[in-house]
């Protein structure tokens, strides 16, 4: 039973290590993705909501529903971000202080960056302003540099596009330099890359002309002066800077050359993921259809729709401009279709912003409710799930103390007849030995007495037979077996820490079985004087000090 709960229990374990892993792949995977193939990263956090336990509130479930968060707003599906931002909010509200990322923070400054950014997006950018002040905020109570440092650049861009859609160049632009020193400073290229491409589309739109032609000319010296791969980013900026000055020249009229910069712009990025090739296009496709060439124009937009990213808003400008282009063209059987899935597309971005986007705090307070239900139901369910636990534990020790308790008694009642059957055996034994010890004393003292009466007939032979019986071989053998079956392991043990005679042996035996000196003269067939001499010199041999009682010690090995 004890290991069949051992194996249980590495089960769990086993079980736990794998979920673990596979989680944090699929959120892995999530930021892999988000930038290059929204959908694919959207797939991977779907799959991660499967695997979610909704009545568990832990870090990881805010993470989650962030990251995926940050994947629809990426791909322009604003409704869907807004959701998910709402629910990773309320979950971060449920997390204890210490199962946080950030113990001195008030609320997640990432989640607050993108919420500011959603709302920008809706035109709430006195709302957004606010947002992104407080996570300028929490940026700053982060320790770690570099993510603090990332933070709050992102927020000074955020808040330099708000000054710009209010016509406050002056204080966009002390956004803009101000993250623009920071990346400097941390010598990131592509983020010094993304801090050019803001501030030449800013230039430009403001007819700063010589400030937006110097911001270009600093991108193009970065960009031929470092290296890049297919996962970098840095391409994908450089694009964006050579797309905000094809904008401003397609707007002022210089429609050929603007056209050959947005095609420069496509090239760098025609390896990336149709997200980043949809914009330039699309541009494209406006100069093709300025230049009244109209099947160049409809072969782009065409591209753009038949694309795997979608974008609701993306695909309403590219059905208007394709409508135009087949009105010119005078396809008015095309037209019908376009038409109609023109209107499609406009009645679900209607729907959409109907009912998606109300202010936060109306559905924060719809979450507090929530909250407090699910809370109370987590509680419920936690209390319910530990009594369970508490029961079954109960049970499964009541169960074990039962087998342990049988199980010890069969096994003392096993052992107390092995031991008397020990014992019996031990006495049978010892009562041998002394017989056997007996035995030689009654033949030795017979022949010491028999050797003294003829001492004054007999002749030295008759002497050395006798003495060779006192001291037979035999006698000594049967003694040691004897002895061995009484004390086992005792000549082994001793023979490991000390090189002894036989002769020592025997006296150490004699010794063990308390024997005094002058028995031991009578067993060994030797006088006193010499038992005592082998006694001195056996302390010698086994290092014993002067304060060392050699009997004491020979009882104890």
């Amino acid at each position: 039973m004890k290991n069949s709960l051992l194996f249980s229990v590495f089960f769990l374990i086993i079980i736990q290590s794998t979920y673990a892993q596979e989680w944090s792949s699929l959120l892995d995977s999530i930021d892999k993705y988000k930038e290059f193939d929204p959908q694919k990263s959207l797939k991977f956090g779907f799959q991660a909501l499967e695997k979610t336990n909704f009545d568990e509130i832990s870090y990881n479930l805010y993470d989650l529903n962030f990251k995926i968060a940050s994947v629809f707003y990426l791909a322009k599906n604003y409704e869907k971000s807004f959701q998910f931002l709402t629910t990773s909010l309320s979950i971060y509200e449920l997390l204890p202080i210490k199962e946080r990322r950030y113990k001195f923070i008030k609320k997640p400054p990432w989640l607050l960056a993108l919420l500011g950014n959603v709302y920008f997006r809706l035109g709430r950018n006195e709302r957004a302003k606010k947002i992104y002040n407080e996570a300028i905020i929490n940026f700053n109570l982060i320790e770690e540099k570099e993510e603090k440092n990332y933070g709050l650049n992102t927020s000074d861009d955020s808040l330099g596009n708000i000054y710009l859609d209010q016509n406050d160049s002056d204080e966009a632009e002390k956004y803009y330099k101000r993250s623009l020193e920071r990346r400097i400073n941390f010598g990131k290229v592509s983020d010094i890359m993304f801090s050019y491409s803001l501030l030449t589309k800013f230039y430009f739109k403001i007819n700063k002309i010589e400030l937006g032609l110097k911001y270009l000319k600093l991108a193009k010296e970065l960009f031929e002066n470092s290296k890049t791969n297919s996962k970098s980013e840095t391409p994908i900026f450089y694009s964006k800077t050579i797309s905000a000055y094809a904008s401003y020249l397609k707007t002022n009229g210089e429609i050929l050359k603007a056209l050959d910069l947005f095609k420069k712009a496509k090239n760098l990025i025609k390896y990336y993921p149709d997200l980043h090739l949809q914009d330039v296009n699309f541009s494209i496709s406006e100069c093709f259809y300025e230049l009244k060439k109209y099947n160049q124009t409809n072969e782009i937009i065409l591209e753009n729709l038949n694309s795997e990213f979608f974008n609701i808003n993306n695909t309403i400008s590219n059905y208007q401009l394709l409508l135009k282009s087949y009105s010119a063209q005078k396809r008015f059987k095309d037209l019908l279709l376009i038409n109609d899935s023109l209107n499609y597309y406009s009645s679900k971005q209607k729907k959409i912003n109907s009912i998606s986007f109300g202010d936060l705090e109306t559905q924060l307070i719809i979450s507090e409710k929530q909250k407090e239900l699910n809370l109370n139901k987590i509680k419920y369910n936690k209390y319910q799930y530990f009594f369970i636990i508490f029961i079954l534990s109960f049970i499964a020790v009541v169960i074990i103390l039962l087998y342990n308790f049988n199980y010890q008694k069969e096994k003392n009642i096993r052992l107390d007849l092995e031991k008397k059957q020990i014992m019996n055996e031990l006495d049978s034994k010892n009562r041998e030995l002394v017989s056997k010890a007996n035995f030689i004393v009654q033949r030795n003292e017979f022949l010491v007495n028999l050797n003294s009466k003829i001492n004054k007939i007999s002749s030295d032979n008759i002497k050395k037979e006798i003495k060779s019986a006192i001291n037979a071989e035999k006698s000594y053998e049967e003694f040691d077996k004897i002895f061995t079956q009484v004390y086992p392991g005792f000549y082994e043990n001793l023979k490991s820490k000390h090189d002894l005679s036989q002769t020592y042996l025997r006296l150490v035996a004699y010794i063990k079985m308390n024997e005094n000196n002058n028995e031991i003269a009578t067993l060994s067939g030797v006088s006193l004087r010499t038992v005592e001499t082998q006694r001195y010199r056996l302390s010698k041999i086994l290092n014993l000090k002067d304060d060392q009682d050699l009997n004491s010690y020979i009882m104890n090995i």
